[in-house]
C-alpha cells in the first residue's frame, strides 16, 4: 500500500502520537513487521500495517487534543499517497465513526474532526450523512456526554464538541422563532401558536443547558475568556442576573489571582452587557476593583474605565 521509505517516516514523524494511542511502547518497524506476511525473502506489501499504524496515530493525537495537527496529518498523508491509497486511508476513517458507541470528549471530538474532513475532501451524499448521523447521535447522548468533568479528555476536545452542540440548539431555536413568525403572519389558530412558543421554549432551555455546561467545564479548566463568552451567551437568552453575577466575579477574581492580566481585562469588560450591571454588579465589581489594584505587577494599577 505504501513504500517502504514514506512508511520510515510517517514513522518518525508521529511515533509519540502512536504510542500514546496503544502500541505500548512497542518498536513501530516491529509493530509495522508482524503486520506484514513474507515470501521468502520478497516482502509483500500489505495494507494493514499501514492502515493500523495511522489507526493508533490519529487516535493518539486526537488523545493529546491536537485536532489542528490531527487534520494536518491527514493532510500529509494525502500528500505522501497516490490517490488510491488516500481513499483507503478515508474510508478506514469513515469507518472507524459509522458509529460511535462511546461518550467521551475524546470518541466525539474524534467523530467530529473525521466527519469534517471528509465533507471537505469528498462532500457528497455519504459524508452528509455521516455528519447528519453524528450531528444526531452527540445530540441524543448530550447528557451522557455533558455529564463528564474534562479530565475524561482534553479541554480542546470537549470544547469542540460543546460547540457543535451548541450550534445544533442555535439552530432550533433559529427554527422555532422563523415558525413561530411565519404562524402569527399566516394568523394560526391558537392551539398551533402554543404549539410553536412551546417549541421556541424548549430549543431556548436546551441551548442553555449546553451552555452552562460549558460554562462549568470552562471555569473548572480555568478558561476564563472563554467562560466568560457563554455567560455573555447567557445573558441574551434572559438567564437570571443575579446567578451570573456571581459566576462573572468568580471568573474575572480566577484570571486576576493567576495574574493573567489579558484575560482580566477581557472578563471585566462583560459585566457591561448585563441588563442594569452598575447596580446589580455594584458589590461584585467594587470587590474585584480591590482584588485588582491589590495584584503584584505595574500593570494592575490601571483600570478605573473597567470599573
Amino acid at each position: 500500500m505504501v513504500s517502504p521509505k514514506f512508511l520510515n517516516s510517517f514513522v518518525r514523524q508521529h511515533k509519540p502520537y502512536i504510542l500514546v494511542s496503544g502500541t505500548k511502547g512497542d518498536d513501530l518497524k516491529e509493530f509495522a513487521q508482524r503486520k506484514r506476511p513474507y515470501s521468502g525473502s520478497q516482502e509483500k506489501k500489505h495494507p494493514e500495517a499501514a492502515l493500523r499504524i495511522f489507526e493508533v496515530t490519529w487516535k493518539g493525537m486526537i488523545r493529546e487534543g491536537q485536532l489542528t495537527g490531527a487534520v494536518s496529518f491527514l493532510n500529509h498523508l494525502g500528500g505522501g499517497l497516490d490517490e488510491e491509497d488516500f481513499d483507503t486511508v478515508l474510508l478506514s476513517l469513515r469507518d472507524m465513526y459509522g458509529i460511535v458507541q462511546e461518550s467521551s470528549w475524546d470518541a466525539w471530538a474524534a467523530a467530529f474532526t473525521a466527519a469534517d474532513f471528509l465533507n471537505d475532501e469528498y462532500r457528497n451524499d455519504d459524508t452528509l450523512e455521516m455528519t447528519r448521523r453524528i450531528q444526531h447521535g452527540a445530540v441524543s447522548k448530550r447528557h451522557q456526554i455533558m455529564g463528564q468533568s474534562a479530565s475524561n479528555g482534553q479541554w480542546s476536545n470537549a470544547y469542540l464538541v460543546l460547540k457543535r452542540l451548541q450550534g445544533h440548539y442555535k439552530l432550533e431555536k433559529h427554527r422555532a422563532r422563523k415558525k413561530h413568525c411565519e404562524g402569527k403572519k399566516g394568523h394560526y389558530l391558537r392551539h398551533l401558536e402554543a404549539k410553536h412558543v412551546e417549541r421556541m421554549k424548549k430549543s431556548n432551555d436546551d441551548l442553555a443547558e449546553v451552555l452552562h455546561a460549558t460554562l462549568n467545564l470552562a471555569v473548572q479548566e480555568h478558561q476564563w475568556v472563554e467562560a466568560s463568552h457563554q455567560v455573555l451567551e447567557l445573558v441574551e437568552l434572559d438567564a437570571d442576573v443575579h446567578d451570573l453575577v456571581r459566576i462573572l466575579e468568580e471568573i474575572c477574581s480566577g484570571a486576576i489571582s493567576e495574574n493573567r492580566w489579558q484575560d482580566a481585562t477581557e472578563t471585566v469588560g462583560v459585566f457591561k452587557n448585563i441588563p442594569d450591571y452598575k447596580n446589580v454588579a455594584a458589590e461584585s465589581l467594587g470587590r474585584l476593583q480591590s482584588q485588582w489594584y491589590g495584584a503584584e505587577g505595574i500593570r494592575w494599577t490601571t483600570g478605573n474605565d473597567l470599573f
